[in-house]
């Protein structure tokens, strides 16, 4: 009996072993394999395509320094106070308008180069650069010690554009944000029940009756504090609609995350 312990110790040592080998083997492959694909696929910036290095996170730093920051933006809307010095201030439409949300974070201009590689991102296809646009916003979020939410939700998108392009931008980059601040993404809370008109082709007022019923509740919201989050916030009429959906379905705190600011029309 004990020389069949003996035994099974040994041939469970010589497996083990046998694993141990082929695991430094496939490491050992998956490193060498890695050192040649930079060596002939390098890193490129996601925007001039030109060589990068390994800390400059998919943007050269010619490129990067091109971003331009919202300055001084107003405290609900995010939108840039021109002539304004205070810190604190917030714009004439949200003293004026019902805002359900309480905060849009969206930290960059809505110009180039960023407005070139989310064109790409959702034209174009190019499913990496939502990877680049959620580091941007994480860097932002975590320079500004913003107060973390307990969820992320995605704005959902249009049935027939998820269709057409193949996956959705603002759930993307809401898996990146999720992973890299270890907050939990959920993307079947609030959905899109019909094909609206797109936003960018309406006016301000116009934008706001496109979306009127156009977001339903699909489970309920067990969240106090959630952001939601895309890509580019305009007239923030598609945030203040989720946000008011949200709110209804007692949610007591919402922010917007996105990328970039536009000029309002």
């Amino acid at each position: 009996m004990r020389g069949n312990i003996v035994y099974k110790a040994k041939n469970a040592k010589h497996y083990g072993d046998q694993n141990m080998a082929k695991l430094s083997s496939s490491a050992l492959l998956k490193h060498t394999l890695s050192s040649i694909s930079k060596t002939f696929y390098p890193d490129i910036c996601h925007n001039c395509n030109t060589p990068t290095l390994p800390n400059d996170m998919r943007l050269c730093k010619e490129c990067r320094n091109e971003l331009k920051l919202v300055l001084n933006p107003c405290q609900i809307c995010g939108e840039e106070l021109i002539g304004i010095t205070s810190t604190e201030s917030i714009c004439g439409r949200c003293q004026r308008e019902k805002r359900y949300y309480d905060k849009v974070i969206a930290p960059f201009h809505f110009c180039s180069p960023l407005d070139g590689m989310i064109h790409k991102m959702k034209i174009s296809r190019k499913i990496s650069n939502c990877s680049l646009i959620a580091d941007l916003i994480y860097e932002q979020i975590i320079l500004h010690q913003v107060e973390m939410p307990e969820c992320l939700i995605p704005t959902p998108t249009n049935p027939a554009k998820l269709r057409q392009r193949g996956f959705n931008q603002a759930t993307e980059i809401a898996k990146q944000l999720g992973k890299k601040l270890g907050i939990i993404t959920q993307n079947d809370l609030i959905i899109k029940k019909g094909n609206t008109k797109r936003q960018s082709q309406l006016q301000f007022t116009q934008r706001q009756s496109n979306l009127k019923n156009a977001f339903i509740i699909n489970k309920p919201i067990r969240y106090e504090h959630i952001a939601i989050i895309d890509d580019v916030v305009t007239t923030t009429a598609t945030a203040n609609e989720l946000a008011k959906i949200a709110r209804q379905n007692g949610v007591k705190k919402i922010q917007i995350w996105a990328c970039a600011r536009s000029i309002k029309q």
